[in-house]
C-alpha cells in the first residue's frame, strides 16, 4: 500500500517563534544559574557575623577598648556587610524565581513544537513512516529539557534560603525561669541566695497605675510616653561645651539605654559580662540617690555569657509605673524595685541568642510590664504583673531576632501594643495578649527600628527594607518609601511630618500622608538616638555627641542650636520639665535648669 507523507510544518511563522523563544529561554535559563551558583558563593563570603575583616578588628578592640576609631570602623565595616548580605539574598529569592520560569518555558516551547514536526498520514495509509533519526534528535532534545527541569530543581534545594545567620543556636542556651524569685536587699547575699528556698516576692504598697496625662508629664519609657513629644518647657537650644551642664555624674557601668525619668528620679542601668546593676540619680542636683545589683541567675547558663560589641550588656531601656522601676539586661534577667531602691522580685528568661545582642526596651501599660523578646528560638511576648513579676500573658513568636522595642499607642477602637520584626508589624491587645492583626510591611527586613504611630497611622522602617505607612483601622499599607531608610533611629512624627536621623549620616524629612522625602540634611556624623520633640523644635544628637536642634518644618532643614555633650552618645534624650537629660558613654548629664 502506498503511503503519503506530508511534509512537516517547520517553517511556519508559530513554529519559528517557538523556535526561538525556546531557545531564548533555555539560554536565559542557563546564565540564570551560573549567576545564583556564583552568588551563592558570595553569599558565604558576606556573613556579617563571621566576616574576617570584622572578626580581626573586634581582636583589635579587644586588645585597645577605648580606641574609637576601631569601634566606628567596626559599625561603617558591619553595616556595609549587612546591606550587601540582605542585597545578595534578596538577589537569590528573585533569581531562582526567574531560573524556574525559564525553564518552564522551555519545555513547554519545546513540547509544543512536537505538534508540528508530527504529521498525520493520508487516509489511505495504514502505518506511519518510521523516521529514526528524526525521533533521535527528539529524544535528545526530550532528555536535555528534562536534564534542565531537574538542574533547576537542584538549585532550587541547594541554593541558600536561610541565611548563615539562622544557624540553630547551641543546646541549652535558652533557659526559661517561670516563676520570679525576691530580690535580697544586700548584693553580698544575693550571690548566696538558694532560689528553692528564696522568700516570697516582696510587695509594695498597693497603688494605682498612673493617668495617661501622668505619664505624658513624665517620661517612664524609651522616647517616652508620647512617642517622642515632650510637655514644652524652657529647655536650652544651646550651652557652653564642658560647662554648660546644670549637673554631670558619673554612670559606673556602661550602658546603652536611655534615661527614664518620674518627678525627681532618674533611671539608668549597666553592666559588664559578671554585674548588672540599676541606678537612681536625683533629677535636681544629678546625686546618686542608690544603686542595686541583680542577683544572680537561678538557672546558671551552660555557657558564660559573651558581650556583644554594639549593644553591650545594658542596651534595653528602663521603664517605670511611677511606683516600682524595671530593668532587664543581655542575660535575660528581668527585676523590679520601688522607688527608694527596694529589690522587689527578679525572673530570668535566658540568654538571648543574637549577634547584636539584646536591646528591647521595656514599657509598661496599666499595671503591666511588657517584654519583647525576639530569639532564634522560644521568642515571645510576655504582660507581667508589674507587683508579683508573674505572667499575666505569654504570646510565641517565631520571627528570629530583632532589637525593636514595643510601644503602647491609643489607636482610634482602643489601646495597642505595637511590634516589629520581620517579616512584619504585629498589633496586640496590651490587657490580655490577643493578636488583633498584622501588616507585612518589614519583608526582607533587618530590624532595628521600632514602630511610631500618630493620627491613626503605624509607621515601620529597617534596613534592607522600606519606610511604610499602615492604617490602624484597615490595617493597609497606605505607602512605602525606599529613599533614606533609618536602621536604627525611630521615627519622630509631627504636625505631618516624618523626622529621623540615618545611621551612616544625614538627617531626612518625609511626608507622613504620601512618604515623599521634604528634604535631606547632610551631617558629619550618623545617627543611633531617636529624635525628641519640645514645642516645635527637634532634638537629635549624633554618635559624636554633637546636638542638631531644628525646627520642625517643611520648608526645608533651620538650625536653631548646635551645643556639644562632650562624649560620644548612643542614646535617646528624656525630657521633663525644663531639664533634658542624656546618657554619654560615662557620664549623665542635666542640661537645663
Amino acid at each position: 500500500m502506498k503511503i503519503v507523507i506530508i511534509e512537516p510544518d517547520t517553517k511556519s511563522v508559530p513554529y519559528q517563534v517557538l523556535r526561538v523563544t525556546g531557545y531564548v529561554a533555555a539560554v536565559f535559563s542557563l546564565i540564570v544559574a551560573i549567576l545564583l551558583i556564583a552568588n551563592n558563593v558570595s553569599v558565604t563570603r558576606l556573613d556579617p557575623v563571621h566576616s574576617p575583616a570584622l572578626v580581626k578588628l573586634l581582636d583589635e578592640l579587644k586588645a585597645n577598648p577605648r580606641d574609637a576609631a576601631i569601634r566606628e570602623e567596626i559599625r561603617e565595616l558591619d553595616l556595609l556587610s549587612r546591606q550587601a548580605f540582605f542585597t545578595s539574598q534578596h538577589f537569590t529569592h528573585v533569581g531562582v524565581a526567574l531560573l524556574v520560569g525559564g525553564l518552564v518555558v522551555t519545555v513547554i516551547c519545546f513540547k509544543t513544537l512536537n505538534a508540528y514536526r508530527a504529521a498525520p498520514p493520508y487516509p489511505d495509509s495504514s502505518d506511519p513512516k518510521q523516521d529514526l533519526a528524526a525521533t533521535a534528535l527528539w529524544a535528545r532534545k526530550s532528555v536535555t529539557a528534562v536534564g534542565l527541569v531537574l538542574v533547576g530543581f537542584a538549585l532550587v534545594l541547594a541554593l541558600p534560603w536561610k541565611s548563615p545567620l539562622d544557624a540553630p543556636p547551641q543546646e541549652g542556651l535558652a533557659t526559661a525561669e517561670p516563676t520570679p524569685k525576691a530580690l535580697p536587699a544586700d548584693p553580698a547575699s544575693a550571690k548566696a541566695a538558694d532560689p528553692a528556698t528564696a522568700a516570697a516576692p516582696v510587695t509594695p504598697p498597693a497603688a494605682t497605675w498612673p493617668s495617661p496625662e501622668e505619664q505624658l508629664a513624665q517620661w517612664p519609657c524609651f522616647r517616652g510616653a508620647g512617642g517622642g513629644l515632650a510637655k514644652a518647657g524652657n529647655v536650652p537650644t544651646t550651652w557652653e561645651a564642658e560647662k554648660g551642664a546644670a549637673w554631670k555624674s558619673e554612670v559606673p557601668l556602661p550602658g546603652m539605654n536611655s534615661p527614664v525619668v518620674w518627678k525627681d528620679s532618674v533611671f539608668v542601668s549597666g553592666g559588664n559580662a559578671t554585674t548588672c546593676e540599676v541606678y537612681c540619680y536625683h533629677a535636681g542636683t544629678g546625686e546618686l540617690r542608690w544603686k542595686k545589683t541583680l542577683a544572680p541567675p537561678a538557672t546558671p547558663p551552660k555557657e558564660p555569657m559573651e558581650v556583644p560589641e554594639f549593644t553591650g550588656c545594658a542596651a534595653s531601656t528602663m521603664a517605670t509605673d511611677g511606683t516600682r522601676a524595671f530593668a532587664i539586661f543581655n542575660n535575660g534577667e528581668l527585676a523590679a524595685f520601688a522607688m527608694d531602691g527596694t529589690p522587689l522580685w527578679q525572673r530570668g528568661f535566658g540568654l538571648p541568642e543574637s549577634f547584636y545582642g539584646y536591646a528591647s526596651s521595656l514599657v509598661t501599660f496599666e499595671d503591666l510590664v511588657i517584654v519583647q523578646m525576639d530569639r532564634e528560638t522560644d521568642g515571645f511576648v510576655r504582660g507581667i504583673d508589674a507587683a508579683t513579676g508573674k505572667d499575666r500573658w505569654k504570646i510565641p513568636r517565631e520571627f528570629g531576632c530583632a532589637c525593636t522595642s514595643p510601644q503602647i499607642a491609643q489607636g482610634p477602637q482602643g489601646p495597642l501594643l505595637l511590634t516589629a520584626a520581620k517579616p512584619c508589624l504585629v498589633v496586640y491587645d496590651p490587657r490580655t495578649g490577643k493578636e488583633l492583626w498584622r501588616a507585612e510591611s518589614l519583608e526582607d527586613a533587618d530590624p532595628g527600628v521600632s514602630p511610631a504611630y500618630a493620627d491613626g497611622v503605624i509607621y515601620t522602617a529597617a534596613e534592607a527594607s522600606v519606610v511604610a505607612a499602615i492604617d490602624a483601622v484597615s490595617h493597609q499599607v497606605l505607602w512605602t518609601a525606599d529613599d533614606y531608610i533609618p536602621t536604627i533611629c525611630t521615627p519622630l512624627i509631627t504636625n505631618g511630618l516624618i523626622i529621623y536621623g540615618l545611621t551612616d549620616g544625614g538627617i531626612a524629612c518625609l511626608d507622613a500622608k504620601t512618604g515623599k522625602v521634604l528634604w535631606h540634611e547632610d551631617t558629619d556624623s550618623g545617627f543611633y538616638a531617636s529624635p525628641v520633640l519640645v514645642g516645635e523644635i527637634v532634638y537629635l544628637v549624633d554618635k559624636k555627641g554633637t546636638f542638631h536642634i531644628f525646627k520642625a518644618q517643611r520648608s526645608g532643614y533651620q538650625s536653631v542650636g548646635s551645643p556639644v555633650v562632650g562624649e560620644e552618645v548612643v542614646a535617646t534624650p528624656a525630657v521633663v520639665g525644663n531639664g533634658l537629660f542624656i546618657r554619654g558613654t560615662k557620664h549623665l548629664y542635666r542640661f537645663g535648669s
